[in-house]
C-alpha cells in the first residue's frame, strides 16, 4: 500500500522533506529529486473503505526579501480520482504575505463548511506548534501548483511611556517609575533598562505584583549601566515597576535630581510625572523638555516627549492660603468672525494673585496666538516660551504684579 505525490522542482527549490513524521504508520519514503515523484509505503495494509491520516512535513530556506518574490511549488496528490487541495497560509505577527497563482494556476475561496474543516484541523497538535497568529486559506483547482510569493519582515519595534509618581514625605521622596511597554511584531521574553549609577541600591522591579530579579551585563552607556530583566513568559504589552525612596537634601537648596530607569530596547521613550507632597509645596522641573500640563484639579502634572536619565525637581514650601488663592475667578472670551473666514478672539482672565509665571495652553495649529498683554503691557519675545514647539503650551515670565492677564491670540 502506498500514497503518491507528484512534486517537481521540490529539489530545486530547496525543500527538505521528513519521512518520519508519523512512526507505525509510514513504513519508508521514496523521493525521485528528478521527477518530483514521492512515495509514502503505508506500515500496514489498508481495507476496502479504510481511511489514512498522512501528515509530513517539509521545509526549505525563504529566500532575504526581493522586490519580485520567490517562486513556490506545492505537491498534489495521485488519485483516481480528482483530488482539490486547501492551502492554508499561516503568518506570524511580524510577517505579511501576498501569493500569487502563476503558470495556469487556479484557485477559489474555500467555503464555509470547509474553512469550519480546517478550523478543526488547525487545532491538533502537529499543527499547534507552527500556527500563526494570522490566517488565511484558499482552495487549488488546478493541476498546476505554482505560486510566485511576496513576504515583508517587520523588525521587532518597541514603544514606552514613563510614569513617574513622586510623593514628598517627611525627610524624604517615595519614586515609583512605571516603564509601559508596547512592543509589535514580535513579544519580547526579556528586556534591557538603563540604570543610573546614582540609582539606590534598595530598587526592586516588579511585573504587576511579582519581583523580577535582573543581573548587570557589564554595558555602561554614559553615567548609566545596563541590566537585564526576564519576564515570566513572552509578553507584547506590560508595565514594569520600580520602587525605591531618596532623602531629601541636606542643604538648603530644595532642589533634587531624581534618577530615571529608561526602557534601553525602546526606539522612542516618552514621559509623565505627576507631583504630590504631604505638606503644601509648590514644585517645578528645571528642564524646559518638561512641560506641565494643565489639569482640572490641582494635579502637578508634567510630560516630555524624549526622557533623560535625570529628572531635574525643585520645589519651595507654600502657605495654605497661597493655594487657595491660584484660582480664576473670572474669564470672559470674545470673538469676532471675519470677513476673510478668520475668527479673532481676545481672552481676559482675572487671576486672584500675582504669579511669576503662568503656563497658558492654546489648541496647537488652531489658535495662533498674536500676542500676550500682562496688566495692558505687552510681553517681550524673552517672557514667552514655549518648551516644545508646536505643543500650544507657553510660559509666560511675569515681572510685574497685577490682577488682570489678558492675552490676545488670532485663530487661524
Amino acid at each position: 500500500e502506498s500514497v503518491e505525490f507528484a512534486w517537481p522542482g521540490f529539489e530545486a527549490e530547496g525543500w527538505t522533506i521528513d519521512g518520519d513524521e508519523v512512526p507505525g504508520v509510514v513504513e519508508r519514503m521514496d523521493a525521485d529529486r528528478e521527477t518530483g515523484g514521492i512515495t509514502f509505503h503505508s506500515a500496514k495494509p489498508l481495507g476496502q473503505g479504510s481511511g489514512l491520516k498522512l501528515p509530513f512535513r517539509a521545509s526549505r530556506p525563504v529566500p532575504r526579501e526581493r522586490a519580485d518574490g520567490f517562486g513556490l511549488t506545492l505537491p498534489q496528490i495521485i488519485a483516481s480520482n480528482r483530488v482539490q487541495t486547501v492551502v492554508v497560509v499561516m503568518n506570524q505577527e511580524n510577517v505579511e504575505s501576498t501569493i500569487v497563482p502563476t503558470n495556469g494556476t487556479t484557485t477559489q475561496p474555500l467555503s464555509a463548511n470547509l474553512m469550519e474543516e480546517v478550523q478543526g484541523l488547525l487545532k491538533t497538535p502537529a499543527l499547534r506548534e507552527i500556527l500563526g497568529q494570522r490566517q488565511s486559506g484558499f482552495q487549488v483547482r488546478s493541476e498546476s501548483h505554482q505560486f510566485r510569493v511576496h513576504l515583508v519582515v517587520h523588525p521587532q519595534e518597541i514603544t514606552a511611556e514613563t510614569q513617574i509618581e513622586v510623593r514628598q514625605a517627611a525627610n524624604h521622596f517615595d519614586v515609583t517609575e512605571r516603564l509601559a511597554y508596547d512592543v509589535k511584531y514580535v513579544r519580547t521574553s526579556q528586556v534591557r533598562v538603563l540604570v543610573p549609577q546614582s540609582f539606590p541600591e534598595n530598587v526592586q522591579f516588579y511585573w504587576g505584583l511579582v519581583p523580577l530579579p535582573f543581573e548587570w551585563t557589564g554595558l555602561e552607556v554614559g553615567d548609566s549601566r545596563q541590566a537585564r530583566l526576564a519576564l515570566p513568559e513572552p509578553l507584547d504589552r506590560f508595565e514594569l515597576v520600580a520602587k525605591y525612596r531618596l532623602p531629601e537634601p541636606a542643604d538648603e537648596s530644595r532642589r533634587l535630581p531624581i534618577p530615571l530607569v529608561r526602557a534601553n530596547d525602546a526606539s522612542r521613550v516618552t514621559g509623565r510625572l505627576e507631583f504630590t507632597s504631604e505638606n503644601d509645596t509648590l514644585a517645578l522641573v528645571e528642564d524646559d523638555s518638561w512641560v506641565r500640563v494643565p489639569q482640572l484639579d490641582s494635579s502637578a502634572v508634567w510630560t516630555c516627549a524624549d526622557v533623560k536619565d535625570t529628572l531635574p525637581l525643585k520645589w519651595s514650601p507654600v502657605a495654605p492660603a497661597d493655594l487657595q488663592s491660584l484660582r480664576i475667578p473670572k474669564a470672559l472670551v470674545r470673538s469676532e468672525i471675519r470677513p476673510d473666514g478668520y475668527v479673532r478672539s481676545r481672552a481676559d482672565y482675572q487671576l486672584a494673585r500675582t504669579l511669576p509665571e503662568v503656563t497658558v495652553s492654546l489648541p496647537p495649529e488652531v489658535i495662533l496666538p498674536d500676542r500676550f498683554l500682562w496688566n495692558g503691557r505687552e510681553l517681550a519675545a524673552n517672557e514667552i516660551r514655549e518648551p516644545r514647539p508646536g505643543s500650544g503650551l507657553y510660559r509666560l515670565d511675569l515681572e510685574t504684579a497685577s490682577e488682570h492677564f489678558s492675552p490676545e491670540e488670532t485663530d487661524g
